[in-house]
C-alpha cells in the first residue's frame, strides 16, 4: 500500500528576529560611517580656519615692514613712523590693513575685529569695511623695542629694533575671545624684528 507522507518545507523569508538584528547592524554601521565624515569635515573647517589665520598673522607684520620701508624711502628721518611713538619703541600700532598699503599708517584703539569687505573680499579691520561681514577673527598687533646694540636701554635711533608680535584668535563668539585676543581658545602668532633700513 501507498502511503502518501506530506513533506513540510520551510520557506526562505527571515523572522521577524533575523530582520531586526540585520537592521540594527546595518545602524551602526551607518552611524560609524557617517560620524567618520562629520569629523573629516569639522577637521577640514578646522584646518581652513587655521590657514586663514596664519595668512592674517604674516600679512600684518608684511604691513607693518611696508610702513618701515614707505618712510625710508620717503626720507623720513623716523623711519619707525607710524608704528613706534617713541624712541624707546612704544607702539603706536595695535591695528591695521590692506588699507595701509595707501596711507601708510596704524591705528591705536581697540578695533581688533576682522571683516571681510563686501564688494572687494578682502579682509579688512571692521571699521574700514563700511558694509563689511564680520568674520569670526580677531587681530592685535603688539609692537616693543628690542635691544639689540651693546649700549644699555632702548633706543631704536641707535641701532636698535622693533619687535612685531601679531596674534590672530578665534572664535570671536568665545566670551574671553571677545574680550581679549590673547583669551581666545584658539589662536595663532607671527612675528618679526624690524630694525632701521641701511641707508
Amino acid at each position: 500500500m501507498f502511503q502518501y507522507q506530506k513533506k513540510t518545507s520551510r520557506n526562505g523569508g527571515f523572522t521577524l528576529i533575523e530582520l531586526l538584528i540585520t537592521i540594527f547592524l546595518v545602524s551602526v554601521g551607518l552611524i560609524g560611517v557617517i560620524a567618520f565624515f562629520n569629523a573629516s569635515l569639522s577637521s577640514q573647517f578646522e584646518a581652513k580656519n587655521e590657514v586663514i589665520a596664519a595668512g592674517l598673522a604674516q600679512e600684518a607684520t608684511e604691513l607693518v615692514r611696508n610702513i618701515v620701508e614707505n618712510n625710508f624711502l620717503n626720507n623720513n628721518p623716523n623711519w619707525y613712523q607710524q608704528i613706534a611713538t617713541s624712541k624707546n619703541g612704544t607702539s603706536n600700532c595695535k591695528w591695521l590693513d590692506v588699507d595701509s598699503l595707501s596711507d601708510h599708517k596704524c591705528w591705536t584703539g581697540n578695533s581688533f575685529d576682522v571683516c571681510i569687505n563686501g564688494p572687494d573680499g578682502r579682509y579688512l579691520q571692521c571699521p574700514h569695511a563700511v558694509g563689511g561681514k564680520e568674520t569670526d577673527f580677531l587681530r592685535e598687533i603688539e609692537v616693543r623695542g628690542e635691544e639689540v646694540n651693546e649700549d644699555p636701554g632702548i633706543d631704536i635711533e641707535d641701532g636698535d629694533c622693533l619687535n612685531i608680535l601679531v596674534t590672530v584668535g578665534w572664535p570671536r563668539s568665545d566670551t574671553a575671545c571677545a574680550a581679549n585676543v590673547a583669551d581666545c581658545p584658539k589662536k595663532t602668532t607671527a612675528k618679526d624684528v624690524i630694525c632701521e633700513p641701511l641707508k
